[in-house]
């Protein structure tokens, strides 16, 4: 036996670790991906992406064809993502426009490209 046998399963824990703890931050990244893209925001960030100003939940419904109790869901996940930003309040009603973050501008180049 060599004197390193006892530190090998050490190493070897601390390397499933680590390999475990990629695997969990891949499957987030993922789980960030179908978050973005689905139908209804896609609809409204093409709304957003539109519109030369910022919007309200409901204006956000209007203007993309997207139910008003969807587009409050939504927004918080778009939100989460740095994809949209509160802007300012009109009211009481919160306005949203694009963020201005990588991830918002990665967005409007696919946009752009699509259309």
């Amino acid at each position: 036996m060599s004197g390193n046998s006892d530190t090998e399963p050490a190493e070897n824990v601390e390397n499933t670790k680590e390999e475990t703890e990629k695997r969990i931050r891949e499957i987030r990244e993922k789980d960030r991906l179908t978050k973005l893209f689905t139908q209804s925001n896609g609809k409204i960030i093409a709304a957003l992406l539109t519109s030369p100003h910022d919007m309200s939940a409901t204006g956000l419904s209007e203007a993309s064809g997207v139910n008003r109790t969807t587009v409050y869901e939504k927004k918080d996940v778009l939100l989460d993502l740095d994809v949209i930003e509160q802007t300012r309040t009109e009211g009481q009603s919160p306005m949203y426009d694009i963020a201005d973050t990588d991830v918002a501008e990665a967005v409007a180049d696919v946009y752009a490209k699509l259309y």
